[in-house]
């Protein structure tokens, strides 16, 4: 069975570079973003990882920007930043896992923080 650490790492090694990495004010995080942080960061963390021969789960990938001037989310860079991503993540296989795109629910209002937005991408992650 591959832990969840191990899944996450795999991952984070498509999304750590720096076509991602030049465009973001922060970091890429493994779980959530530091309280108080209003940086641009990205965060991943697992929803499900079952033990089973062949695993199959999910993941969340958030992009968190905050807010421009009008207190709307920033479109144009939230755009900008998912064109870069998608690719890097939908039908990709890396190591011992593929990834690829299970849902792309869109931007939320962050209700912790309230001047940030994120954006959520659901992936599906097996071990192969």
């Amino acid at each position: 069975m591959k832990s969840s650490f191990e899944i996450l790492d795999a991952l984070y090694t498509l999304i750590d570079v720096p076509i991602i990495k030049d465009e973001i004010s922060g970091k890429i995080y493994l779980g959530s973003v530091p309280d108080g942080n209003l940086e641009e960061n990205i965060t991943i963390n697992t929803l499900n990882n079952p033990n089973r021969y062949l695993q199959e789960g999910f993941i969340n990938l958030n992009l968190h920007l905050k807010e421009i001037i009008s207190g709307r989310p920033n479109l144009k860079k939230f755009r900008n930043l998912i064109n870069i991503i998608i690719p890097l993540v939908d039908d990709v296989k890396t190591g011992a896992f593929t990834f690829q795109i299970d849902d792309d629910k869109g931007i939320f209002k962050n209700k912790e923080l309230d001047s940030m937005y994120f954006y959520n991408l659901k992936l599906k992650f097996q071990t192969i």
